[in-house]
């Protein structure tokens, strides 16, 4: 939740002899119960906690000997569903009353600022937070998946449940290519969508995971050394300063790019999916300002508190909602 807490973070798990991201998929491969994040925590994270914590996640899995996944992921990606569902909705309202405003309706733009608490716009529309919604789901089905399973009765659900990391594997990298596409507006392909996005990023917290993610392959895990102050050690201030032809040849970037066309056609992996979801959900909290993050935190809050009615369940039926990543 704070910095100090995060800069003291460690591993315990078997660490492979070299990096993959496209290992092959094991249900039986989820780790022990992590401590890294507990339920209902990520909720209460800033958002530049939000964008640190990705690069531990990302190294949890890429550097473990199983591309291990644990409930630290679960949560990230459960409390960026929940923020992003919640989003999506002020987002809906909020295009509904400028859409009134402009055909002479009562709404003036003052007021729809004021009534939805934020000013800045934001590149994502409704499509885009939608299939980042759909993606977190597709990562959720492989949460608590033991249990999951027995409460499904309808065979080719509970295969979809069981296999739901090589769909969301080939789903996540054009929706990842999209949403970095966003962060720039180059209209480019995924290597370069991700480099630009690390180039002209504000938040030097996104700025940082990105680089380290593309530098993990450089860790040495057999070292004596640990292997977070190795990530740590791969970037410096300068790197920062001048990101310019930072992430270009080798790295884990071009090897996504590589694999990107394979996993198109079958070549599926757990640790695809679990580099896709958790960059896209970094996407959306790089993206999110300060006055948007305090409006959606307030929502939430008072949804949780007071419940959702009957109403509303009829009304979102066919959308996304905070529940829908948080049961009570």
């Amino acid at each position: 939740m704070h910095g100090s807490e995060l800069a003291q973070a460690s591993f315990e798990t078997v660490f492979r002899e070299s990096t993959s991201i496209s290992e092959t998929h094991n249900p039986t491969q989820a780790g022990p119960p992590g401590r890294f994040l507990d339920p209902w925590e990520g909720l209460d994270l800033p958002p530049h906690a939000q964008r640190k914590v990705a690069i531990y996640l990302l190294a949890i899995t890429l550097l473990s000997d199983t591309n291990r996944v644990d409930s630290g992921h679960f949560e990230y990606w459960r409390c960026t569903g929940a923020f992003a569902s919640r989003f999506l909705e002020e987002i809906e309202n909020r295009r509904k009353h400028i859409e009134l405003s402009e055909r002479g309706g009562n709404f003036t733009k003052e007021e729809i600022v004021k009534l939805h608490g934020w000013t800045v716009e934001h590149p994502f529309d409704e499509v885009d937070i939608h299939e980042l919604c759909l993606l977190i789901q597709l990562g959720l089905l492989s949460s608590n998946k033991e249990e999951r399973l027995e409460n499904i009765t309808y065979i080719p659900w509970k295969k979809v449940a069981t296999y739901s990391f090589q769909i969301a594997s080939r789903f996540g990298l054009p929706v990842l290519e999209d949403l970095s596409d966003r962060m720039s507006e180059r209209g480019s392909r995924i290597q370069k969508n991700l480099r630009y996005w690390f180039e002209e990023t504000e938040n030097r917290e996104t700025a940082r995971v990105l680089l380290e993610f593309n530098r993990l392959g450089d860790v040495d895990t057999s070292s004596s050394t640990s292997v977070v102050s190795q990530i740590h050690e791969t970037v410096d201030q300068n790197d920062l300063r001048d990101r310019s032809g930072q992430i270009r040849g080798d790295g884990l970037i071009r090897k996504l790019h590589h694999i990107r066309g394979g996993v198109a056609h079958g070549d599926l992996g757990r640790g695809v999916a679990v580099i896709a979801i958790t960059l896209c959900c970094l996407v959306f909290w790089d993206s999110l300002h300060q006055d948007q993050y305090t409006a959606i935190k307030d929502r939430l809050a008072f949804d949780y508190a007071f419940g959702i009615s009957e109403s509303e369940q009829t009304s979102r039926q066919n959308t996304w909602h905070p529940y829908d990543f948080y049961t009570l």
